[in-house]
């Protein structure tokens, strides 16, 4: 299985540049049996941006997740937390 560290680090270049406060963005790596999960959390007022209106953000996050995992050969998902 690919390194996710270097997955890790894209994500969070794509998510930071859309909230307002983007040292709040923590991303942890979850190793699954099949896949990596991506929990992402941000600050209260930022969560809705990475959302997106009916979702349309996170859809689009977890479709470039699905793009990268067929370039690395593996699956990997994203959790966006409350918390």
């Amino acid at each position: 299985m690919p390194d996710p560290s270097a997955v890790k680090a894209d994500l969070a270049a794509v998510i930071r540049p859309m909230v307002d406060e983007p040292e709040a963005v923590q991303i942890t790596a979850v190793p699954m049996r099949r896949a990596t999960i991506f929990e992402v959390t941000t600050a209260q007022g930022d969560l809705g941006k990475i959302i997106g209106r009916k979702g349309r953000i996170a859809r689009a996050l977890r479709a470039l997740l699905d793009c990268r995992g067929e370039a690395d050969e593996a699956q990997y998902g994203i959790d966006i937390l409350d918390e």
